[in-house]
């Protein structure tokens, strides 16, 4: 592997060096396959075969899981080998030229991916999207006080009166009434092993009050 400075002094570089460098980086975006796991893979590759100081310039510039999320770098909730036999919702981000963050929801068990967002909400915006592959309907969940999971017994029994069969184990997530919700969701952990998703409460009605009955 070259060493630090042959890599970094990119002026000495000739300009058609620099150009080929360029097209030979797009054909490798070009080349990634589909999928949360796939571009994960390969961000690794491009993490381990480049200097230190080059890793985060390269490599966050190619769409990878966002860490602490399903399936990603230092996720809480581990690792798997194998794809999971269920739909999996997580979150992918990349770097773009500009230095803003770009996001996009993406699936674990498949090759669906996303629309891709950006802004202040676009992190809250891509994992919902990728709920909505994984539990299509989960806006119609009713919320729940606590975190649904088996050491939590009051919590877990409601969520299994009112979630769809199946879509507990499947990770599906727990609603959260919230009149401000935050722009950005906790992926899940050990603690919450599912997605905190933010619903707005429903809208105040006032009853109207009747007029009282003429005396004369």
């Amino acid at each position: 592997m070259a060493d630090d400075n042959s890599l970094l002094n990119w002026h000495r570089i000739s300009a058609r060096t620099r150009r080929e460098l360029r097209e030979a980086f797009e054909d490798m975006c070009r080349e990634v396959e589909p999928g949360a796991r796939a571009r994960q893979s390969f961000h690794w590759r491009v993490r381990m075969a480049r200097t230190r100081r080059l890793q985060l310039r390269d490599a966050y510039r190619f769409w990878h899981i966002r860490p602490g999320h399903p399936g990603g770098a230092w996720a809480d909730t581990g690792h798997e080998l194998d794809p999971p036999e269920d739909h999996t919702p997580t979150l992918l981000t990349r770097r773009t030229s500009d230095d803003a963050e770009e996001y996009r929801g993406a699936c674990l068990a498949c090759t669906w991916e996303g629309e891709e967002r950006t802004g202040r909400t676009a992190d809250r915006a891509a994992v919902e999207d990728a709920h909505d592959h994984a539990f299509p309907g989960w806006r119609t969940l009713l919320p729940l006080l606590g975190p649904a999971r088996q050491d939590n017994t009051r919590a877990w029994a409601l969520a299994r009166a009112l979630y769809p069969p199946h879509w507990l184990d499947a990770g599906a997530p727990q609603l959260v009434r919230r009149a401000t919700p935050s722009p950005r969701y906790d992926p899940p952990s050990t603690r919450e092993p599912r997605y905190r998703l933010h619903m707005p409460p429903p809208a105040r009605t006032r009853t109207p009050v009747p007029e009282p009955p003429a005396l004369f």
